[in-house]
């Protein structure tokens, strides 16, 4: 029987470990003031009660096997920091993050080392967690499934909010479920934890996250070998001796497990091949952020361009991802190399050997299985295959095997994860990945520090680590609970000067976190649409020292020039506008800014010349009412503006024009100009997926034939794929087509007026979903969810869609 205390501690593990990997360390957690200032006072209450207790118990400090590798990492920390002072606090947040995952390293091997904790209670409370993680994801599941069916698949995110996220927890999650299952002694708790690890597998597959299916298979031959080497069953002598003892039904059992993965692995296999050239989930976004990486790493080979920094570099070069919130390369070993250097590539090459030799040395202290001893298995005994029992060796030395052997095949799974994505950025996941480390690598004999010097240098070092996280930590969220309060009190009154102005204490608090500059901008900047002057200069000194500090960011450039403009400084106002067109080439609307700050110029032709570069990158655009509103928007799409869809639907523009608008648009615009005919002739040479603007198109051209009954049930599908609000828009649009059909123009109208209605932003509405994660992917901060400023023309809804609903 257990004794009280080790329940109690076994509890408070299992709490701790579920609290932090569900809540306290997920971006949830970090990104509200509340919920930080939580996770900060338990970290503290961590820290205190391990130094009480170590100090009540007199606990020895004992060598871990990372101490040596620590040395390096802190080296290239330090060298990159100075390399790269003016991204210094950028830097500093990784470095606190990366000071608190080493805290945890000495705190965690010092309890295993000195018999505070066991390691089945690190194991136990990662299964806790697990399980709320999949009672999460498959919640979100059932709810997606009950109002969108299975098609398209749904991708779970859990708590986590990210489906690679959830993937990279699940894969360390099923290796310790399997070895628990393997390991244990009882029937039914093998039943209950297959079924689990069973769970985890189908949710793992619905992430569909490529980099763990890999990690998984990595991971999971590893540890199937170190199972069967535990066993004495590696060979295949040794295996046909373990089935011939082993029961009826376990070989049942295994039996069907194996048909099973072999059935699974060629169906993933075969998925994951076809998926490589899928739109939307082809390789090309990896290979940009790969090239990213590298051209970085060219820059500064030595040093990198500093911890945390990929993301801040990443959107200053041209053409590649802009204004993403991509902070990690997607790779780590590129990833290090882009923010550190040769020195912390060196740092990750003896960091992976000595977890190698420490995993070695931890398996060949394990106990080794007999000589071969060919035997039946009598009544009573349990099985060498261990699904209930082992005949070979003792069953506490082959559980601890088993345990071991989980760990180690975690580690491999999680760190192959991070050579396709880099999950670890999240720190309930990277604190996933640290307890199966820790587990992989604790000594099986911990050896006790004997120089004098490290026995007085640990503590001070650790104690001095903690107390600046912890005085870091609650200083940072101090002034972010400040910062929010701003931003949530902007929200309610909308006095965007006075909101302005309350930020100036935030950033006299921390003025190198360009984000709070960013804020005070944009808030400056709404003041000055209201034809606020003192404003307007305001905003411009505000994202001047943005720019100084994170210069990558073409909203910031595109919001100057706006600003610019509006006080009279035409030409800076266009070679920032123009500037921000060259930093996020694929966002036409900035080039359309700069041709319009052109034409009032005066000088039509260069105008001509930007618009039409506008077009070509989205030749919907010319759907848009703004290019009739204008002389020269009339003058580039025909001067007859009642026909000049027709030109438009055969990418027939004018001669200085050369373009192809979507399939949707083009349909559009032949059924509206009555083309029917042709516009069926457009529709049938082209892919047709089911998305909603298609089957919008399937629904129009039904109604084109008379066949009423078919355009219902387009409206029905529309209907079921419909998430957004704008969706619902293409859903009440499609209510309004069917209605005017039928002759009941008063109903029609009042579905379009709701259509409008659903497209109607409040004034600090997202406007950017690129940008909507810009603030918590660079900084682990909110922000308000609109970047761009009134003063800068951005439409953002669908131009099919607006030019359905004005055409209806």
């Amino acid at each position: 029987m257990r004794k009280p205390s080790e329940f109690i501690v076994r509890t408070v593990v299992i709490l701790l470990c579920s609290f932090f990997l569900t809540t306290g360390a997920t971006f949830n957690s970090l990104l509200s003031p509340e919920l930080s200032a939580t996770t900060l006072v338990f970290m503290a209450v961590v820290v205190v009660c391990w130094l009480v207790l170590r100090w009540r118990r007199g606990w020895q400090w004992h060598r871990t096997p990372l101490d040596a590798a620590f040395i390096l990492w802190a080296a290239a920390f330090g060298l990159s920091l100075l390399a790269n002072w003016d991204a210094g606090r950028r830097i500093a947040i990784g470095l606190w993050y990366v000071g608190v995952y080493i805290g945890l390293w000495y705190i965690l091997m010092d309890a295993l080392a000195n018999s505070g904790i066991q390691r089945e209670m690190l194991v136990d409370g990662l299964l806790v967690s697990g399980v709320v993680v999949l009672l999460f994801g498959y919640l979100q599941l059932i709810n997606w499934v009950g109002v969108h069916g299975f098609n398209p698949l749904p991708r779970p995110v859990s708590v986590f909010g990210n489906p690679n996220f959830l993937s990279a927890f699940l894969i360390v999650l099923i290796l310790f479920l399997l070895s628990q299952m393997v390991g244990s002694r009882r029937r039914f708790n093998q039943i209950v934890l297959g079924g689990y690890a069973g769970l985890a597998l189908a949710l793992l597959f619905l992430t569909f996250s490529r980099g763990a299916w890999v990690g998984l298979a990595a991971g999971g031959v590893l540890w199937l070998a170190l199972v069967l080497a535990a066993r004495g069953l590696l060979s295949g002598e040794r295996l046909l001796v373990g089935l011939a003892t082993t029961g009826r039904i376990a070989k049942v059992v295994i039996l069907i497990g194996g048909l099973s993965t072999i059935v699974v692995l060629a169906a993933v296999s075969g998925i994951f091949v076809r998926s490589l050239t899928t739109g939307g989930r082809d390789v090309g976004l990896r290979t940009e952020l790969y090239t990213a990486a590298v051209q970085l790493f060219v820059e500064k080979p030595l040093t990198g361009h500093g911890l945390f920094t990929y993301g801040r570099e990443l959107v200053r070069l041209p053409g590649i991802v802009p204004d993403r919130p991509h902070s990690h390369a997607h790779d780590a070993p590129l990833h290090i190399a882009a923010e550190l250097g040769i020195v912390g590539l060196v740092a990750l090459a003896v960091t992976v050997a000595v977890m190698a030799r420490g995993m070695r040395g931890n398996w060949r202290q394990s106990p080794y299985p007999p000589p071969l001893r060919w035997r039946v298995r009598e009544r009573g005994e349990t099985s060498s295959l261990g699904l209930t029992g082992n005949t070979f060796g003792n069953r506490a030395e082959i559980e601890r095997q088993t345990m071991l052997a989980g760990a180690v095949g975690a580690v491999a799974a999680f760190a192959v994860h991070q050579l396709t994505d880099t999950p670890a950025m999240m720190p309930a996941i990277a604190l996933t990945g640290l307890i199966a480390l820790v587990l992989a690598l604790a000594p099986m004999e911990p050896q006790p520090i004997q120089a004098a010097w490290r026995r007085m240098g640990q503590p001070v070092g650790l104690i001095g680590l903690w107390l600046i996280i912890l005085v870091a930590g609650f200083w940072s969220s101090g002034i972010y609970r400040q910062y929010m309060a701003v931003l949530q009190e902007v929200g309610k009154t909308g006095d965007y000067h006075v909101a302005a102005e309350n930020l100036q204490s935030v950033i006299e608090a921390d003025p190198y976190l360009s984000l709070y500059h960013l804020e005070q901008g944009f808030l400056y900047g709404m003041a000055a649409s209201t034809d606020d002057t003192e404003a307007a200069q305001k905003a411009i000194k505000a994202y001047e020292r943005f720019i100084e500090l994170d210069p990558g960011y073409a909203l910031a450039w595109a919001n100057l020039g706006a600003l610019r403009w509006q006080v009279g400084e035409r030409e800076q106002a266009i070679a920032d506008m123009s500037h921000a067109a060259e930093l996020d080439p694929e966002s036409w609307q900035y080039a359309m800014n700069v041709g319009m700050f052109v034409e009032r110029t005066g000088d039509v032709a260069a105008a001509c010349t930007v618009y039409k570069k506008a077009l070509e990158t989205f030749p919907d655009a010319a759907l848009y009412a703004q290019w009739r509103e204008t002389d020269l928007g009339r003058s580039i799409l025909g001067e007859d503006t009642k026909c000049w869809w027709e030109e438009v639907a055969w990418g027939q523009l004018p001669s200085i024009y050369d373009f192809k608008l979507t399939i949707p648009a083009r349909v559009a615009l032949l059924l509206q100009a009555g083309n029917v005919e042709e516009a069926k002739m457009v529709w049938e040479q082209t892919a047709q997926p089911f998305a909603v603007p298609y089957n919008m198109i399937r629904l129009l051209l039904a109604l084109a034939d008379g066949d009423r009954e078919t355009a219902l049930k387009w409206q029905v599908e529309i209907e079921r794929l419909a998430v957004t609000n704008t969706d619902q828009a293409w859903v009440h649009l499609g209510r309004a087509r069917i209605l005017r059909s039928n002759g009941d123009e008063v109903g029609a109208e009042k579905e379009l007026d709701t259509a409008r209605e659903l497209l109607h932003r409040e004034p600090l509405a997202n406007d950017d979903e690129d940008a909507l994660n810009i603030a918590y992917a660079q900084f682990l901060r909110q922000a308000i969810p609109r970047w761009l400023l009134p003063q800068v023309y951005y439409p953002v809804d669908s131009p099919v869609l607006l030019f359905l609903i004005e055409n209806t």
